[in-house]
């Protein structure tokens, strides 16, 4: 990439990847860099800056084919969460400042709704947890205020539905808690109602929706252990009242991943499966990154490690290519004797 990146975000644009903002040093300076890497020709482009520098925010694909970047954490003359927003025109190749949030918010979800209105939700903002919820207009170019959720919540997951609501998983508040809670957002209403607990707390784990509809939920934060987490859960939409699941094999033992995990990637594969790559881990008792690969199968719940990463990260970002590869890109690396933010990337042939 143009430079090194971690709490970055990517999404597909035209047959290319987009690659937006970041950290650029394990001291948490930020960019508004964006790149195209384009999987014909095995290469970066430079595009448009942001106006901003940002991590840790949501990048949603817009109805319209633009792409809106929604506040997320600055650090450059000063750091701070912040509330700006701007969407990139992939015709133009360049940014534009769109309406602020309400409020300022990092490490929060973004999820485009039927209508084509991005709801915001919880996230942290300069050391305040928030519960709150904002709707973004694509063609007032606005913010309005929606229902609040029940608790506040940061690092948390945000998976639309097949009926159109939105369900919230996990996540942290005050005083280092994660949450086993969920919480369904209904957009005719604009109100929330609560889910089923999991089975664990989790913070920063990750959520994946199967072609079947159900939802893989894996890894994370939990507070109640003090540690990462290796075990997974499914819930399906279809089945409420099943609520969540711990994967188990024939046996009634758990099906686990290679490692603890979080900050890690998890990639739905064409064929039903999913890629779990990297994280944040506790490796021999010691906490760092972690380089080790996972696919899960959902037919019979297997784990199978295939060939690791050439450098542990967390807080990279992966995406499923048009060609049916995986796409991943930089990461923050954290051993004991190297912290380092990555400019590389690889592509995963399943």
């Amino acid at each position: 990439m143009s430079t090194a990146r971690d709490a970055h975000s990517m999404l597909i644009v035209n047959n290319k990847v987009l690659v937006i903002g970041g950290r650029v040093s394990a001291g948490g300076t930020t960019t508004a860099r964006t790149d195209y890497y384009d999987p014909a020709t095995n290469g970066f482009t430079t595009t448009g800056s942001m106006w901003y520098s940002r991590s840790f925010f949501p990048a949603v694909m817009l109805d319209n084919g633009r792409v809106l970047a929604a506040g997320g954490y600055r650090q450059s003359t000063f750091g701070g969460t912040i509330s700006n927003c701007e969407v990139f025109n992939p015709a133009t190749g360049k940014w534009a400042r769109t309406g602020s949030m309400a409020v300022a918010r990092e490490l929060h979800s973004g999820t485009k709704l039927p209508n084509g209105e991005v709801l915001v939700a919880g996230g942290f903002s300069n050391n305040k947890f928030l519960s709150s919820a904002e709707l973004y207009s694509p063609s007032a170019g606005t913010f309005r205020a929606t229902g609040s959720m029940s608790v506040s919540r940061f690092g948390h997951t945000a998976t639309l539905l097949g009926d159109g609501r939105v369900f919230v998983t996990g996540g942290r508040t005050a005083n280092n808690v994660s949450h086993t809670s969920t919480e369904f957002y209904n957009p005719n209403t604009g109100t929330w109602s609560p889910g089923p607990s999991m089975n664990h707390d989790r913070y920063r784990h990750t959520a994946t929706t199967l072609p079947d509809g159900r939802i893989l939920i894996a890894g994370g934060y939990s507070s109640t252990q003090a540690d990462k987490l290796k075990t997974m859960e499914i819930y399906d939409p279809a089945n409420p009242e099943a609520g969540f699941t711990l994967l188990t094999d024939v046996y009634g033992y758990p099906v686990q991943m290679t490692d603890t995990r979080m900050d890690h990637t998890a990639t739905l594969l064409p064929d039903g499966r999913v890629l779990i790559a990297g994280g944040w881990s506790t490796l021999l008792g010691v906490h760092q990154t972690t380089a080790s690969v996972d696919i899960i199968d959902p037919v019979n719940w297997s784990v199978t490690p295939v060939t690791a990463l050439p450098v542990t990260r967390h807080e990279a970002a992966a995406l499923l290519l048009p060609t049916g590869k995986v796409f991943l890109t930089g990461g923050l690396r954290w051993e004991p004797s190297v912290q380092q933010t990555l400019r590389d990337s690889y592509v995963f042939s399943p």
